[in-house]
């Protein structure tokens, strides 16, 4: 068998069949990391703002508001994975 067949039999068998996302599922993808990014922001607002309390230079956040927004930002991210998982 020559390289080039034996490559391309190797690439055909290896290559799954995969479901193109629908527009309903792109727009559930563009709206799950919409909310990662602003929850991400907002942890990292709050993170900045903690440092600099611990630096004597500003108030201290809510810690409740810290953990409901670290457990927001790991529930997207759980659901990114989850949604990207489909086409993986």
């Amino acid at each position: 068998m020559e390289l080039s067949a034996y490559v391309r039999q190797a690439i055909k068998s290896q290559i799954k069949e995969q479901k193109a996302p629908t527009p309903a599922d792109r727009a559930q993808i563009v709206k799950v990391i919409r909310d990662l990014e602003g929850a991400s922001r907002n942890l990292n607002q709050l993170a900045k703002a903690a440092n600099q309390a611990m630096l004597g230079q500003g108030a201290m956040p809510l810690v409740q508001e810290m953990e409901a927004t670290a457990r927001r930002v790991d529930r997207l991210a759980l659901d990114a994975f989850g949604i990207l998982k489909i086409w993986a």
